[in-house]
């Protein structure tokens, strides 16, 4: 019978924990901050946004785009790598710019 009250008593202080936590999400959603947001394909990214990823490599960065394509329900990636002899911040500004207007 102690396993039962311990199993019970369990499921009650999970279930406190989750009340905590929706507490705090709607308490913090409540002064402006919004924790989490999904919009029409899941991954939580506004409608027309540009997704980045930069990642090093040798001899340069690699900037990778993921676009989803709703009409044929897949993502498109356009990779692009930036040498060490660039600068960064006006290359990946320029591909920013690119990337962008093809929206």
């Amino acid at each position: 019978m102690k396993w039962f009250k311990r199993m019970v008593w369990r499921w009650t202080c999970q279930g406190r924990e989750l009340e905590e936590q929706n507490e705090m999400l709607g308490s913090s959603t409540k002064r402006g901050q919004v924790i989490a947001r999904r919009d029409g394909d899941g991954d939580g990214l506004p409608e027309g946004g540009l997704n980045i990823q930069v990642k090093s490599a040798r001899g340069g960065k690699i900037v990778v785009f993921r676009n989803y394509d709703e009409r044929n329900d897949r993502n498109l990636y356009t990779t692009y790598l930036i040498h060490d002899g660039e600068n960064f911040e006006s290359s990946l500004g320029k591909i920013i710019t690119m990337e962008s207007m093809k929206l």
